[in-house]
């Protein structure tokens, strides 16, 4: 990659007013430009993770799982009953 350099900061004078608006958009400008120089790129290639930890996390996984497709099997269901009662029951059977 070639020199990245970050963004440039915008230059504030604060003797040439008392407008205190003014003066809280340019700290929020700073802050912002200062958030954005510090954003750095990470790249995970591997992580180290206990087999306990690992398993907990599974089946907590799993458990939370089953709640989620029950919640989109309800919408699914009701989907299909309403794409049978604007086309007619008939609709539907006539596709399986």
């Amino acid at each position: 990659m070639a020199n990245q350099h970050p963004p440039q900061q915008p230059q504030v004078n604060y003797a040439s007013g008392s407008d205190a608006a003014h003066y809280h958009q340019a700290q929020a400008a700073q802050a912002h430009y200062a958030a954005a120089a510090a954003v750095t790129r990470v790249k995970v290639t591997d992580f180290d993770m206990p087999f306990g930890s690992l398993v907990f996390f599974l089946v907590k996984f799993a458990i939370a799982a089953v709640p989620a497709g029950l919640i989109l099997a309800m919408i699914y269901g009701t989907l299909w009953a309403l794409v049978g009662a604007v086309f007619g029951a008939g609709f539907l059977m006539r596709h399986f």
